[in-house]
């Protein structure tokens, strides 16, 4: 899937490790899409080099193509929107 939108919002990296030992790094941002009545939503850049190589700011306009999936937890689905590439526009 793809969109075309602005970035609103850059929220902090996130570091940590998986169940199985291994090291990650993520970050999420804010996408705002549509001229009239614009919608927004969160998407997350997943690894060290996808994040820096996307080098994202505020006011940045992007085309994204992304995936979504989600997370059950505790009997509740969480979706997410998982990035997979991004260029300025």
């Amino acid at each position: 899937m793809e969109i075309t939108g602005k970035i609103i919002r850059v929220l902090p990296v996130q570091k940590g490790v998986t169940k199985s030992g291994k090291e990650f790094t993520k970050q999420s941002y804010v996408l705002e899409y549509g001229d009239r009545y614009p919608k927004k939503f969160p998407f997350e850049l997943f690894g060290a080099q996808r994040v820096s190589d996307a080098d994202l700011h505020v006011d940045d306009v992007i085309r994204l193509l992304f995936d979504i999936d989600s997370n059950e937890w505790n009997g509740k689905w969480y979706p997410i929107v998982s990035g997979y590439k991004v260029e300025k526009q």
